[in-house]
């Protein structure tokens, strides 16, 4: 798993600053692998995981505005890291910011969506609430995070 052959792409953000109809975010991870490796490697006990069994997290390298962070899609079963990938920390905080406006003009209780393509294809499509963001020492940033209402950390 080397971050560098992965890719991130962030959809669907662009509609609540044009006051467009609200899209769905997405996270779409791009990867240089076997579509089957990556399909194996989202499986626990043969049975592919589901939403509720991945957590997605941003850690951001550095302090400066500019810095860049890692995007993190990690088996909560296990505390397995799935994949990483290098994010751009301002296209993350437009992305929460979308994923929140999302919430609120659907009433849907899945924010925003991950997707793993590997040759083109959608290998692991999971719908997220959650995503958590800290600091470069560690901090959770609640502000910049997606924590649904009533959920503690």
């Amino acid at each position: 798993m080397r971050r560098d052959s992965y890719r991130l792409e962030v959809s669907n953000v662009g509609w609540f600053e044009a006051d467009g109809e609200p899209r769905q975010p997405s996270l779409d991870v791009r990867v240089d692998e076997d579509p089957e490796a990556v399909q194996t490697r989202f499986r626990h006990d043969g049975d592919p995981l589901r939403s509720g069994d991945v957590d997605v997290t941003f850690r951001s390298l550095g302090s400066g505005e500019d810095e860049g962070g890692v995007l993190a899609i990690a088996n909560r079963l296990t505390g397995e890291f799935l994949l990483e990938v290098n994010a751009d920390r301002g296209d993350l905080r437009g992305f929460v910011t979308a994923a929140r406006r999302y919430a609120e003009r659907t009433d849907d209780p899945t924010r925003y969506r991950v997707r793993v393509l590997a040759a083109g294809d959608t290998v692991v499509d999971l719908e997220k609430r959650t995503l958590l963001v800290y600091a470069a020492d560690g901090e959770l940033l609640r502000q910049h995070s997606l924590i649904p209402s009533g959920v503690e950390i």
